[in-house]
Order: structure tokens, then sequence, then C-alpha cells
């Protein structure tokens, strides 16, 4: 499992270089302003693919192994559907993206959501190899595109974004519609009505609590954008994206062992679920507390240099989000006990309460402290997630403080998993 988690981690490593490139570009050539509007379509996609995952979601991982294919396609392809079919007469009747984006986002969102779909089927097949190769591809082929029309064509602005956008999501939508064909038409039949059934149960709260997820660490933008400006929100988008590379790490791991959990069925998966979450608890706490300090000891003048005199705020950004960060990137791990071992409401309810604690903390800090007030929000909303979190999985599981100590066999474990990789590389191949 950890040959799978280190090969999801290599492709966490190169999106999130290829998108600091992109916002190296973007800062650059089209401004703060700029950004903040891209940050604003891109958090508008993401809504939407959330919304559409009401029915299905990352429950497609877990029911993916106990249903056939198609069913599923079908019922969460018509979801997706009707959610795009609402955006766009939501979009058109509030002002947080530009009228003539709207549109395009529109479009965006439902093809989006519907590869997204694919993916989650992939993982559910612990078919992750494919699923890393889809994600690197989608954003290699974004800053191909974005960077022909910035150095090319001359025509750097947001819609050259979007027009990168538009080619790698219609790529990346075909190309995994094609993994999937091998697994269309296989397995037993089962009743549409139970799979429906099945879809809303996993689905809907899992799912809410993603949305309400998405909007702990996004909706900070919505009230910077709406006190101050769209340049105000890039200079926080950015500080927002340098902080969150360091989850490529809780990403990855916490990909992998969800996909791992849903899968075991026999009487040992409880203990073996609590001895991979404490196992990969410690080593994201250290990976992405070495990150964050790599972040925060550059001086001030270096992150001038690469984004632009604009961003000179960036870094006051990033020491407000750092400790949130890290404690956020370790409870994704913990995240993956509840919605594993069928506790999606306690994973729900603490994302709920997190939300509500970042709504407080937003409206009071932001319209006196500005970027910086949304980043000490957000750091507060983790803190309370982690800590609502950490006390459960206590609670459940009989773990004690040693527990979440590096130990000698930590340490072993990890080396031989990694010298099994290099060893063994080429055996890092599909459905392993």
């Amino acid at each position: 499992m950890f040959r799978f988690a280190l090969s999801t981690f290599g492709a966490k490593i190169i999106t999130s270089l290829v998108n600091f490139i992109l916002i190296v570009i973007a800062s650059r050539y089209i401004g703060a302003a700029g950004v903040g509007e891209i940050s604003m379509i891109l958090l508008t996609v993401s809504v939407v693919v959330m919304a559409s995952f009401i029915i299905g979601g990352s429950a497609i991982v877990y029911l993916t192994p106990r249903y056939p294919v198609l069913p599923v396609l079908g019922i969460t392809y018509l979801w997706s559907l009707i959610i795009t079919i609402a955006t766009y007469f939501v979009l058109h009747s509030i002002n947080i993206i530009e009228p003539e984006y709207v549109n395009s986002v529109v479009i965006l969102s439902f093809i989006a959501s519907l590869f997204s779909v694919h993916f989650n089927i992939l993982l559910g097949k612990e078919n992750i190899h494919k699923v890393n190769i889809l994600s690197v591809s989608n954003v290699l082929i974004i800053l191909a595109i974005f960077s022909y029309f910035v150095y090319v064509a001359k025509g750097a602005g947001v819609w050259a974004y979007i027009y990168g956008m538009f080619a790698a999501y219609i790529v990346i939508y075909f190309w995994s519609l094609a993994y999937l064909i091998p697994f269309i038409d296989k397995g037993e039949n089962s009743s549409l009505k139970k799979l429906i059934k099945d879809l809303l149960h996993y689905g809907v709260m899992l799912q809410l609590a993603n949305i309400a997820l998405l909007f702990n660490y996004r909706g900070g933008y919505y009230f910077v954008e709406h006190f101050y400006s769209k340049a105000s929100l890039g200079i926080y988008s950015v500080g927002n994206q340098l902080t969150e590379a360091s989850w490529m790490i809780s990403r990855s791991f916490s990909t992998v062992l969800y996909a791992r959990v849903s899968n075991i069925k026999d009487d040992k998966g409880y203990v073996l679920t609590r001895y991979y979450v404490l196992s990969f608890f410690k080593i994201v706490f250290l990976i992405t507390l070495a990150i964050l300090v790599v972040l925060l000891v550059l001086p001030r003048s270096v992150y001038v240099f690469v984004f632009g005199s604009e961003f000179y705020g960036v870094k006051d950004v990033i020491w407000a989000l750092s400790p949130g960060i890290l404690l956020f990137s370790v409870s994704r791990i913990l995240a993956v006990f509840f919605s594993g071992t069928g506790r999606a409401l306690h994973f729900s309810l603490g994302t709920f309460v997190s939300l509500l604690v970042l709504g407080g903390f937003l409206a009071w800090w932001v319209p006196e402290y500005g970027v910086i007030g949304a980043a000490w929000a957000t750091s507060v909303s983790y803190f309370f997630l982690f800590g609502y979190y950490l006390i459960l999985f206590v609670y459940y599981t009989k773990s004690g403080f040693s527990d979440f100590l590096v130990n000698k066999e930590d340490i072993k474990l990890f080396a031989k998993e990694v010298k099994s990789l290099f060893s063994n590389g080429k055996q890092d191949s599909d459905g392993q």
C-alpha cells in the first residue's frame, strides 16, 4: 500500500509544481485581479462538482466494488446534468463570476463533474495509477495552452486560462472514459432501486460534509472578494495555494488509504484501519511540517521576486495559515477512519462545526483585518476540526499518546516500503 501512496505522492508533486508554475505565470502576466478572477472560477467549478456528487461522490469509491459500473454512470450522469442546469440559473442571478465567463464556467463544471465520476470509479477499482496519470495530464494540458496564449499568441488574460481548462477537461473526459470501458457490463446484476438508495445513503452525508469542507478552506475567498476586491483575493489565493501545496502529502495518502479501507471486508478490517491511520498520521505530520518550515523561512523578497510587487503581503498570509494547514493535513488522515468505517456522521459533523466556527470568525475579522483576518479565521476553524476528529478517534480506537509518536517500527516500515518501491518500480501498476 505504501507503494501506491508513493506513486500518488509523486503525481501530487508534479501536479503541485505545475500549479506553482501556473500561479507564477498568471501573477506576472495578468496581475492580482486576474489571479483573483481565476481563483473564483476554479472555486465555482469545484462547488458545482461537489454538488453533483451529492448522489455518489466519494461514496462511489465504496460502492464500485459492490455494483456494476454502467448503472452507476447512468445515475450520476443524470444528476450531474440536473445540477449543471441549476448552476446556470444560479450564476446568472448572482454576481460572483463576471457575466462574460458564466456560460463557460457552467460547461466546464459539467465536464469536470463527469470525469470526476470516472476518477472515483477507477479509485474504487484500485486503479490509482491511472487516476495519477489523468490528474497530472490535466494540469500539464492547462499549462501548455495557457503558456501558448501568454508567450506565443501574446494574449495573456483570464480567457487564456479558461481555454486551457476547456482543452484539458475535454481530453481528460474521453481519456478517463476509455479507462472505464473494460469495467462496463462486468459484475452481477443488482437492483437499481437499491443502488440509488445506497448512493443516497452513502453519498448525501459524505458529500454535504465535503461541500462544508470545501467552504472551510475556501470560504474566505467570498468574504475577501465581498469586502475588498479581486486583487485582494488574488493575494489571498496565492498564499492559500502555496501553503496548501503541503497537502499533497495528506491528499496522496488519504486517497490511497480510503480506497484500501473501503475494500477491506474481513473481520480484521477495524484493526488494519487503525494501524494504517496511525502510521500515515505520523508520516504526514512530519513531512508537512518540514514543507511549511521551508515556506516560512523564505524571505519576503523571494515572494516579491517570484510573483511581483503586488504580492508583497503573501508571506503574511502564509504565516497565518500555516498552523491550521498543519492540523488540517493530519485531520484528512483521521477522517479516513470515519468515512471508511461507516461513521460518516462524525466526519460530517466535524466539517459542519468547523464551518460554523469559520463563518463566525470571517464575519468578525475580515472586515477589520482583511486577508490576514481571513487566514487566521481559517486556521482557527482547522484547529476545531482537528480537535473534534482526534477526540473521537482516540475514543473509538482506545489509542494513547504514545501511539501517535514515531517509533523504530514506523521508520523501519517506511524505509522498507521505500526500498521496495525503488527496487520493484515496475510493479507499481494498475489494480495492484
